[in-house]
């Protein structure tokens, strides 16, 4: 095989490799989105729960930790979390990003499988220019994935094999900076009302 050949299907198989990277992330930014809409819907759900539980507490006759302008505090604390948690909901449009990136996710999995009945063929650069369109024209129609899901292509990119501690650390980070606003959030609601009725000996 001349270099030129050598040249050829080494960018076939660099094209085809970036593709798969590049499918898998946009099926992992499909789960993160999924994830975030319900994990948001929940958080909603048990901030808006903690609106009618704290009032409740204070018309009964449990002894309670804190002062009433206080508890007023949080609870105007609580209303705003609340609606600052819908604005978001609303505004990040959760559910239909995660299904756009399935989408993309699909026809990038298409384009994999037409590209590898080619690959390793003499004649596969002839296909190539329409494969490498057909890969723009789907990134141009659909939104850019984030570094977490790039991450998480890249893991999924090396398989069966041992995955470098950095690149794990990298992922956890970046999921961890994820979901951190709603674990702060319900851990000082939940602990503000664990705090309320505990009171003090």
């Amino acid at each position: 095989m001349t270099l030129e050949g050598d040249f050829s299907s080494e960018a076939y198989v660099k094209l085809s490799d970036n593709i798969y990277i590049v499918l898998k992330s946009y099926f992992a930014a499909n789960k993160r989105l999924l994830f975030h809409n319900s994990f948001s819907q929940w958080t909603l759900s048990l901030l808006s729960l903690g609106l009618i539980v704290i009032p409740l507490l204070t018309i009964t006759k449990i002894p309670l930790r804190f002062q009433q302008n206080v508890i007023d505090f949080a609870s105007v604390s609580l209303a705003v979390a609340v609606l600052m948690f819908s604005l978001l909901i609303g505004a990040s449009n959760y559910s239909l990003r995660g299904e756009k990136m399935y989408q993309a996710g699909l026809e990038l999995n298409e384009l994999n499988r037409d590209m590898k009945v080619f690959k390793g063929n003499a004649d596969c650069m002839k296909h190539y220019c329409e494969f490498n369109r057909r890969y723009s024209d789907i990134l141009k129609r659909y939104e850019n994935v984030d570094d977490i899901d790039h991450v998480k292509g890249e893991i999924s990119r090396i398989r069966n094999k041992l995955v470098p501690c950095k690149l794990q650390i990298n992922y956890y980070f970046l999921l961890g900076r994820e979901i951190l606003i709603y674990i702060v959030a319900l851990t000082l609601e939940f602990g503000f009302i664990g705090l309320l009725v505990t009171k003090n000996v």
